[in-house]
Order: structure tokens, then C-alpha cells, then sequence
């Protein structure tokens, strides 16, 4: 018998059903089936059922599919436990024959797709793409199948289900159906195997495929089915304004003509967004004899809410606003719908956050487990869901929450990991993309390489130069030049050879350059990496060949197991990889598909698999549920929020193929995934029990402009704009729609209204944002303590240091904090040219070997087996600039430089109330020499300012009191000073002060102005326009062409934030320090 049980409140059908098993089957151990769409359908309906209860036990929820092939071995005994047919096996069916046919007549196009060339990737897609096709042939025209296999028709479809179903021996759905329904048509029929109950529940739609399978069933056995149903009228043909639209322009008649073709809308909502459901009801009604429970199950909620007044307007089948259907005037204080504009997913979160905390706070009543969040793209929202609900400000604002539907891909690192091991063959192996598996906490354990080692692996990968490449021999396979450098072979090369012998940057051993600096326990993180990328590349180099699937179950079976040691917290995540090789086994043992296929495809099939199978937790835990918004799935709520509603993104709009014979013909139960959307948007608005809350982002974070909602939500606006009135104000923009700022931290959300927030972060953000607020208090407000006296004994670097950046020395002498800039991303590039940094230190290397009287050209082998050089030609080319470069400067450096130094000189020497120490090493026949193969910079002055003053304090046994500074732009000679105690002494404060507090010296900068200033006040400033200050500040802020300021750099930040720092303070500063530099110095330029 067929039972009918509609009602608008699920609660309702729930309880219904609750009565309906109330009875007990005659057999203690049989089971009561309820066939359901989704397991989260499943779950809500068990707890139901176990309050209505009190317990709720060996009850079963299948699919439609699962229930159909039981039925069908009931009556069919020959049938196997495990159905022949699976869709997975039929996309191998299909990849095997369609390339046997595609000389045939009929599949030029399919020809013409795959060629030219072999490429299983692209035929293995197309064969998913087609096998997904004929399986919804099975359920939506089985009779086409038959028709097929009749021989009716000659087309390729029809050809190549032909050759693929021969596997299945009539053992597909719909043979199995034709023959199912004989049997019971049959006289006398009878089937023992049959359930003694089935219950249909909370299915929006079923094909007409499963209603005939449960019309049939329903003479031997009593089927239930519990239908949601928004209108307690008859609504199945009111149609929308646009069916009517279309309907009016087929006939050519005006809109004045609707009523003599009879179309009726009734509620604009309901006809525009219920397709789905009419269908259905016709099916239902066209399927067979269905009884009608008696008593009504249908609830009016009542017009005291604006939700309330929708859903009774749908549910009675008016349109509010039309139809002599007055407007309600609703409440200020109504919110049970709500709309928000925001910027971004992250501000969407912010915003719901702020609301629940409110729900919470003005209803004691309300639970976590009443409120159910659900969003089109779960994955998308993830991150910004564990942002803001993870980390609270405070630990009584915490909200419990789970978070639902996300993909085993997604939610594991291991698999990813996985996945990215297999990704890497056939790749560049680039740096980043090797060194990523090592953050795989189950890869380290299994290589025994501590969390801490990653640093330094990273540090030795750097200073060896590994880029891309296993060895030269791959890149001889992709087209390029044999160069070793630069190649995980090379770098592993130097630093096992740099940990056996000592080579101190000098001598190569079989054209490689042993990496000096390994040793103690470094050696153990060495070895171990060393073993998992010979691993790695083993594995690799195996994953290149073509296998069956059967050898490929077992390839990557020990890939698992040679690259991971997983924990208890990882064991699920491996189950779930083994689950997926498995299938795949399989689907080879049981398609018959024996050919050789490329990683690309296991790859394909993977990542399909993995991004369908979920964990299955986290759905009504008892906190707030965020899942999925999914078809089949609109369980009752308190508070039902949709977020990422946007335009574009919900409803999804339907993709069909250019080959699909139902698009060709559509038929009545054809499924629309933009309409299954529709209807579950409708079903959501009638789940909702006292507030509906719907965001998206509306508005640009880039330029502020707005954009357009979900149609859906749109026509819910318009909704109410027609039918509900607010006096004194617009209905939407002054109560429904509320536009939120870009910034968590607006003021406008401390100033009561709409627009609030829970936040004492973002509050105080908004109070120091405001115009009348006060410059934030220094890092260093007052001056430090004293310093101890033993830093007034201090050497010649240490002085040097300090005047080169006094904040960077108070923060790390005094402080003892270090500013360590973000560390890079991996370069994946061998270099193509040679950096200025790069250039400089090989400048002064080969400087060096020129001083020695050695031949630049004899170090070339050493520089390109550090790595540093470009390859080939490239490379010689920038290695014979630099030896020009370095020849010329040897030139000019000849006049004064003689062929060996005079003996170092080692100072003490007391200056006031300090010790400074020391020694000098370059000192010629002419006094000191500093040189440098590249521009002379402020930093290179002050250093060779301090050696000169102590030169000239000290005995020097008549030795020259002067000091010559030479560049490749500029030659500095410095004359002796007469009085360099003084000058000493004024530096010494200048040092002793800078230990306490932050000094408004910045090298460059204060040398600009004080430069310009020095001659300015002597008369030297010849016709330029520019003010001594005008010079400081380009050095300090930059300029247009690309040249950072010493702003940006990190220490001077810290201590000067705001404010003008080139003031009076800095310009006494420069002139104390660099006016004697000038009295002394003549520059020449070069």
C-alpha cells in the first residue's frame, strides 16, 4: 500500500513517522528502513526518532539506489550480494572500448577530441564525462538503455553502451528493473525476501526510475512516503512570472490573456523558486494510488514575524502585496530576517560572530545545537570559520562549533602530502615543492628529521645553492644543457663532501666544492636527508613508468608505506587513502581493464575520489553546525544562517553536456541542479523557526562597489519590499539590508544602531584610529638605565659598529632583540645573472686572488661549483665582466697599494673614561688604506673615520697620520688631525648615550645633510636650489625610481614610528659626527 504523508514542518513528518514504526515488525531482528538522501538527513531523523521513543535502534537509512537493489534481489534470488553494475567500474568500461571504436562511422568528433596524440589523461576524463552520462541514462531513460540493447539504434552512444555493458550481462539498474517489475506483474508473485516497511523521508524529489520501483514494491510490502510540502492548496500549476512570460509569447497574447490561459501565480515565491517540488507532485500523483493520511500536518505559524508572515503567505498560497492581500507593517524590533552586505568571507564570519553572541546574550533559551550555518562552498570558508571561532577574545565569548562536509583531501595533511609526492614526478623538482613534504609531521617521524632540523635544511639548501633538478641527467630529458650546478645531486654532493674533508672555499675534489660548514649533530640531520631524498627520487623515477591498475595499487601501497609513520591522529587519514586504492583495485579486477595507463590517471582518479569522501563527523554535535549547503538537507532550525550568498555562486547553475540526448528532450522529473538549489533555498526559508539570516559579500574590498546578491536572495528582498511596510522608512535599505564596513575596527560599530560589536580589541583599534587621538608612545619612552661600566672598555669594531646603525646596536647589545626579516620563499631558479649583492662578494673574492698576484681566471672553476655563476655561456660572459671590473680597479688601487702591508699595529688607548682596543692591518708607507670594490657609502666612511682618528692618537713610530679611502666611483683622502682626543671623545658620549636611548643618527641620511650643510656654511654650495634638509629627506623617504629610504629599514621603525625625526636633534647630531670628517676629507671623484 502506498501512504502519503505531507505537512510544511518536518518536526511533524518526523513525528508522524515516529507513529507510523510505532507498530513493531513481525520479525524481532528485522530491520526498519527509511530511505533518506544525505547523512545528515540520517542523523537529524535518528535523534527524532530516539526523543519520540526514547531510544532509536536497528533502524537503517539507505539511498534510493542501496533500497532499489535490495528489492530487487528479494525478488530476484539469482542476483549476486554486490550489484555488478558501479559507475567506477563503468568509466574503465568505457576507457578500454572507446578507443576500439573510434574509427568507426559515428565517432568523428570523439576522434577528433583525443587526437592528436596518445594522451590517457584527456581520454581518461572524457570517459568519466560519458560513463557519468549513461548512468544518469539508467535512472532518468532506462528505456533508451533497453532500446539500445535491442539493437534500435546505431548511433556512437548507443555502439559504445553496446560494447561496455556486455560486462554487466543485464545486470544494470535498468534491466534489472524491466526484469523486476515482470516478475511482479506476473501471476500470484510473491517475493519473502522483501522488507515488511519501507519509509521514504524528507526526499525533495525521486526519479520517476524509483517511484516505479516503490509503486511496485508497495503491493507486497507498505511504502510511506513523508513529503515536505510548503502549501497546503493545491499549487501544482501556478507558475512564475517568467513560465508566464514564455507562456503569453508562444501564444502571442498580452499579459491581459492570462487569465483566459488559465495561469495562475499564487505566491510569486513559491511558483518561482518550486519547480522541483511541482514536478514532483505531478510524479507523485502519476506514479500510482496513494492514500492520504486523514489528519492535516499542516502548521500556520501565525504573522507576527516577518518570517512568519512568508511562510504563511506560502504555505495559504498568497501573494502579499498582490491580489487585494494587504501589506503588513511590520515592527523596528522585527529581525527574524536579516540580510548583510559584506566585503569578504572573513567579514562575513566577523559579522555572523558578533550576531550569534547577540542571540545569545538577549534569549537564555537559546542553545549552540539551534543554530545551523551552512554555505554553497564549505571549503572556502573553512580557514575564516576557525579564524574567528577558534580564537576568541576572551574564553567565555567562545562558541562551540563543528564544522561539517569537508573533504578528506582538504581536512588531511597527509594526504595532501601524498598526493604531493605523487605531483612531483614528471616535475622540476623544484626546492619549495621537495622541501614541503618535510612539513608532513608522519614523513619526519618516518626519517627521523625533528621539526626543529627544517631550518636548518632550509639554511644549508640556501647556502648550496640547490634550485631545481635531480641531476644534469634530467635536465638533459627536458631539452636542456648537462650543468650539474644548482641540482639536488650537486647540493647533496657538497655538503656530504663538505662534512668528509675540509676544503675552506679553496679546492674542489672531482669538480665539486665541499660546504665547510657541518659538523657535531648536524651530521645525523644530514644523513637522514640525505636518505629521504634518495628515497624520494627512487620512487620517482618508478612513478614514471606505465602500469595496470592492479601494479599500481601496490606501487603507491608502498609509497605509503615507505614515506609516512603515522600516529593514532593519523590513522583515519590512511584509511582513508587505502580505502581509495582499494576501489580502485577494485574497479581493475571487475572492469577487465588490463592496459597500461601514466600516474596522471591514478592521479585523476585519485583526486576525485579524495575530494568526494568525507570523514563524516561534525554534523549536529551539539554545537553550532557549519556544513554544506546540499540538496535534500533542509532539517528544522531556531536560527538557519546562509552565508556566501553571492551572485554567481548560489544557485549553481546547471552544466550539460553538448552530447546529452535528455538535454535534446526533456522530460518531467529531470533533474536541475540550479533548481534543486531553488527549492532548497524555499525549503530553507520554511526550516527556519524564528530567524533567517542570509550574507554575502556585496561590496569590493579593492574600490568600495557594490554587488548583487543570489537571484534568490534578491527576490526574497523583493518579497518584502512588496508586501511588508515600515513607516518612516525604507523596508530594505533601512531595516532588512545592512551594508557593513570594510574594518571590524569602524567606529560605526561602537556608536549604538545596526551596526555593533563585541570586540574590546576592535573598540580600542577605533578609539586610537579617531582624529583627536595621541601619537602612540615610543618603544623606548624614557632613557634606559646606565650601562655597565664594563662596556666603556670597547674595541675599534665596536664603535665602527655602532656609529654604522646606533638603533640596530642599542636593540641588540642592550636589548637583545634581533629583527629577523621574513624569511623568503625558496628561489626555484638557477640564476640567469649574477645579483649586486652576489657581484660585490665575488669581487672582493677575486680582488683578493688579484692582490695575491693569482689569475682571476684560475678561480672560475670554484665560483661555478658554488653555484653563483650562470650556466654555460651565460655565465662566462658575466664571469668576464666581473674580472674587467676587478682588473680595472686593480689599476687604480696599484698607486697605492704597495706589495705587501707594513706588520699590523695593536693599540690600547685611553679616552677619558674609556679603554678602546684594537689593531691596524692595512697600513702603508703613506699612512692607512681602506679600499672596496664598489661605491663608497657612508657606512664605509664612518668605519674608516674612526680607524683614522685612533691612527692619529696613538704612537705610530712617524708613520704617516693620513688615510686614504678608495671606491670604484670616488677616492676620499683623509689628512691628519691635530686634535683627535676631543674628537674621540665627543663619539665616545655619542656611543655612551646610544646605549640608553635611540639617537636620531641615521648614516646616510644625516651624511646627506650634512654634507650639503658643511658646504653650504663654507661657501662650496655652488648653484644648486636644494636645502641641506631637501637632501635628507630623499634619503631618508626614497625617491620615485624605486630607492627604499632608510624609513623602511626595520630597526629605525622601531624606535622612531611617527613624527618628524630630521629635526634639530638629528641635525646637531650629523654635524657632530661628520663636520670633523669634513674638515679633513677631500673627496675626488673617479
Amino acid at each position: 500500500m502506498l501512504s502519503l504523508h505531507t505537512s510544511n514542518r518536518l518536526e511533524a513528518l518526523a513525528q508522524s513517522l515516529a507513529q507510523s514504526i510505532q507498530e513493531p515488525l513481525r520479525s524481532a531482528l528485522a530491520h526498519e528502513l527509511v530511505v533518506v538522501q544525505s547523512q545528515g538527513m540520517a542523523r537529524w531523523l535518528k535523534l527524532q526518532l530516539a526523543q519520540h521513543h526514547g531510544i532509536c535502534s536497528n533502524c537503517d537509512c539507505p539511498f534510493p539506489r542501496a533500497i532499489s537493489y535490495a528489492a530487487f534481489r528479494a525478488v530476484l534470488p539469482d542476483l549476486p550480494a554486490e550489484m555488478l553494475y558501479d559507475p567506477e567500474v563503468l568509466v574503465w568500461r568505457v576507457m578500454k572500448q572507446l578507443p576500439l571504436l573510434l574509427g568507426e562511422p559515428g565517432f568523428e568528433g570523439l576522434q577528433n577530441y583525443l587526437s592528436p596524440g596518445k594522451d590517457s589523461r584527456k581520454l581518461f576524463q572524457l570517459a568519466e564525462r560519458i560513463a557519468y552520462l549513461f548512468d544518469q541514462y539508467l535512472v532518468f531513460r532506462p528505456e533508451l538503455i533497453l532500446e539500445w540493447e535491442q539493437g534500435r539504434e546505431d548511433h556512437w552512444q548507443a555502439k559504445l553502451w553496446r560494447e561496455v555493458s556486455t560486462l554487466f550481462s543485464q545486470q544494470h539498474p535498468a534491466a534489472l528493473q524491466a526484469r523486476f517489475l515482470a516478475h511482479l506483474d506476473g501471476a500470484g508473485a510473491q517475493a519473502a525476501g522483501l522488507p515488511e516497511r519501507i519509509s521514504i523521508f524528507g526526499i525533495s524529489a525521486l526519479p520517476p526510475f524509483y517511484m516505479r520501483t516503490f509503486a511496485a514494491l508497495s503491493r507486497n510490502v507498505q511504502v510511506n512516503l513523508f513529503l515536505l510540502e510548503p502549501c497546503q492548496e493545491f499549487w501544482g500549476y501556478i507558475s512564475s512570472e517568467r513560465e508566464q512570460e514564455k507562456a503569453l509569447k508562444k501564444h502571442g497574447k498580452g499579459a491581459s490573456a492570462a487569465a483566459e490561459l488559465h495561469l495562475e501565480r499564487g505566491n510569486r515565491l513559491l511558483a518561482s523558486m518550486g519547480q522541483l517540488g511541482r514536478d514532483f507532485l505531478h510524479l507523485v500523483q502519476d506514479t500510482g494510488e496513494w492514500q492520504e493520511t486523514d489528519s492535516p500536518l499542516f502548521f500556520d505559524p501565525g504573522e507576527q514575524t516577518v518570517l512568519t508572515c512568508i511562510q504563511s503567505d506560502i504555505l495559504n498560497l498568497r501573494d502579499r502585496g498582490k491580489d487585494a492581500v494587504e501589506k503588513k507593517v511590520i515592527s523596528a524590533d522585527d529581525t527574524s530576517v536579516q540580510v548583510h552586505s559584506c566585503h569578504s568571507p572573513l567579514r562575513e564570519l566577523e559579522v555572523l560572530y558578533d550576531h550569534l553572541l547577540a542571540w545569545f546574550e538577549s534569549d537564555s533559551k537559546l542553545a549552540p545545537r539551534d543554530i545551523l550555518v551552512m554555505i554553497p562552498d564549505i571549503e572556502l570558508y573553512a580557514p575564516f570559520i576557525h579564524a574567528v571561532f577558534d580564537s576568541p577574545e576572551q574564553d567565555q565569548l567562545r562558541i562551540p562549533f563543528s564544522l561539517a562536509d569537508r573533504t578528506a583531501r582538504t581536512q588531511s595533511h597527509l594526504i595532501e602530502t601524498f598526493l604531493g609526492i605523487l605531483n612531483l614526478a614528471g616535475s622540476r623538482l623544484g626546492v619549495s615543492s621537495v622541501l614541503a613534504l618535510l612539513e608532513s609531521e608522519p614523513v619526519r617521524e618516518k626519517f627521523g628529521i625533528e621539526e626543529a632540523d627544517l631550518e636548518l635544511i632550509r639554511h644549508w639548501v640556501e647556502e648550496v645553492r640547490i634550485r631545481w633538478g635531480q641531476d644534469q641527467q634530467q635536465r638533459v630529458a627536458l631539452g636542456l644543457p648537462a650543468w650539474p650546478e644548482n641540482s639536488w645531486q650537486h647540493g647533496l654532493g657538497r655538503l656530504l663532501l663538505g662534512y668528509a674533508m675540509a676544503a675552506h672555499g679553496e679546492k674542489l675534489f672531482r669538480d665539486i666544492l665541499p660546504y665547510d660548514d657541518i659538523e657535531g649533530g648536524a651530521a645525523d640531520v644530514l644523513g637522514n636527508l640525505v636518505e629521504f631524498l634518495e628515497r624520494l627520487f627512487d620512487t620517482l623515477k618508478s612513478l614514471e613508468k606505465l602500469r595496470r591498475l592492479d601494479e599500481w595499487v601496490s606501487t603507491l601501497q608502498g609509497v605509503l608505506k615507505n614515506f609516512f609513520e603515522p600516529g593514532e591522529d593519523e590513522e583515519s587519514e590512511v584509511q582513508v587513502l587505502r580505502g581509495c586504492l582499494e576501489k580502485l583495485a577494485r574497479a581493475s579486477e571487475r572492469s577487465g581493464f588490463d592496459q597500461p595507463v601514466e600516474l596522471a590517471v591514478i592521479l585523476e582518479q585519485l583526486n576525485r575520489d579524495l575530494s568526494e569522501d568525507r570523514f563524516g563527523a561534525g554534523y549536529l554535535t551539539g554545537g553550532i553546525t557549519f556544513c554544506a549547503l546540499k540538496p535534500m538537507r533542509s532539517i528544522p532550525a531556531k536560527i538557519i544562517c546562509l552565508l556566501g550568498m553571492n551572485d554567481r555562486a548560489f544557485p549553481r547553475a546547471s552544466a550539460r553536456l553538448s552530447f546529452d540526448l535528455m538535454e535534446q528532450a526533456p522530460r518531467l522529473g529531470d533533474r536541475s541542479s540550479r533548481e534543486d538549489d531553488r527549492y532548497l533555498f524555499l525549503e530553507t526559508l520554511l526550516s527556519a523557526r524564528e530567524r533567517l539570516y542570509l550574507s554575502y559579500v556585496g561590496q569590493s574590498i579593492r574600490d568600495n562597489s557594490e554587488s548583487p546578491p543570489s537571484v534568490l536572495v534578491s527576490e526574497l528582498m523583493d518579497y518584502i519590499g512588496q508586501g511588508f511596510e515600515l513607516p518612516g522608512q525604507d523596508v530594505i535599505a533601512g531595516h532588512i539590508l545592512t551594508r557593513h564596513r570594510l574594518q571590524a575596527f569602524s567606529s560605526a560599530y561602537f556608536r549604538g544602531g545596526r551596526l555593533f560589536s563585541y570586540s574590546r580589541e576592535n573598540l580600542r583599534a577605533s578609539q586610537a584610529i579617531q582624529p583627536a587621538r595621541c601619537s602612540p608612545a615610543p618603544f623606548i619612552s624614557s632613557p634606559l638605565a646606565e650601562p655597565e661600566p664594563e662596556r666603556r672598555r670597547l674595541s675599534l669594531q665596536t664603535l665602527a659598529e655602532f656609529l654604522r646603525h646606533p638603533a640596530r646596536f642599542l636593540a641588540t647589545q642592550r636589548l637583545g632583540i634581533q629583527l629577523l626579516s621574513a624569511g623568503a620563499a625558496l628561489e626555484e631558479r638557477e640564476p640567469f645573472a649574477i645579483d649586486s649583492l652576489d657581484g660585490y662578494l665575488l669581487k672582493e673574492e677575486l680582488l683578493e686572488l688579484r692582490l695575491a698576484d693569482l689569475r682571476v681566471q684560475d678561480s672560475r672553476q670554484l665560483i661555478r661549483a658554488s653555484g653563483r655563476l650562470p650556466a654555460g655561456i651565460a655565465g662566462d660572459i658575466h664571469y668576464a665582466q666581473l674580472g674587467r671590473d676587478v682588473e680595472a680597479f686593480f689599476k687604480q688601487l696599484q698607486p697605492y697599494k704597495p706589495k705587501n702591508f707594513d706588520p699590523p699595529v695593536s693599540f690600547d688607548l685611553e679616552v677619558g673614561d674609556f679603554l678602546i682596543s684594537g689593531h691596524f692591518s692595512r697600513i702603508t708607507p703613506a699612512g692607512l688604506l681602506f679600499y672596496r670594490p664598489a661605491t663608497i657609502k657612508p657606512k664605509d666612511l664612518l668605519h674608516a673615520w674612526v680607524e683614522h682618528l685612533l691612527w692619529n692618537a696613538i704612537e705610530r713610530e712617524e708613520k704617516p697620520a693620513t688615510t686614504v679611502v678608495l671606491g670604484t666611483k670616488s677616492l676620499w683622502n683623509i689628512s691628519p688631525v691635530a686634535e683627535p682626543l676631543p674628537v674621540l671623545e665627543q663619539l665616545l658620549q655619542l656611543y655612551w648615550t646610544g646605549l640608553s636611548q635611540p639617537l636620531k643618527f641615521f648614516p646616510e641620511s644625516s651624511y646627506a645633510f650634512a654634507k650639503a650643510d658643511f658646504k653650504v656654511r663654507n661657501g662650496n654650495a655652488g648653484k644648486t636650489v636644494k636645502q641641506p634638509m631637501d637632501f635628507a629627506q630623499e634619503k631618508w623617504n626614497g625617491n620615485d625610481f624605486g630607492t627604499p629610504g632608510e624609513c623602511e629599514d626595520a630597526y629605525f621603525t622601531l624606535f622612531f614610528k611617527d613624527g618628524d625625526v630630521l629635526d634639530d636633534d638629528f641635525e646637531e647630531r650629523a654635524r657632530t659626527v661628520f663636520d670633523p670628517f669634513f674638515e679633513c676629507a677631500q673627496e675626488t671623484e673617479l
